[in-house]
């Protein structure tokens, strides 16, 4: 998702609101991981797709990605992908 406006690293307050809100929408759709669609056995909320990509420019340092990261997983996203901006071909 492209979506802008979602905050900033020192207040990521809308970014956890949009995934809470993606993740519950997802919940309701019964939008489950491709992996998981074979077992019912486990719960529900287990077999959601929560997978989230985070595209960070070169210029924030390794703290800011992790603190990041921390963030979004809080949210229950798993897995997490990290994209670094401007990687050479």
């Amino acid at each position: 998702n492209q979506t802008a406006g979602l905050g900033s690293i020192h207040d990521p307050t809308r970014l956890v609101v949009e995934l809470a809100q993606v993740f519950r929408l997802r919940g309701q759709n019964n939008v489950v991981r491709d992996n998981l669609i074979e077992r019912p056995s486990m719960e529900q909320a287990e077999r959601i797709e929560k997978t989230v990509f985070i595209r960070a420019p070169r210029s924030l340092n390794y703290g800011e990605v992790a603190r990041l990261i921390d963030v979004v997983k809080g949210t229950g996203a798993n897995p997490i992908g990290l994209q670094i901006d401007d990687l050479e071909q």
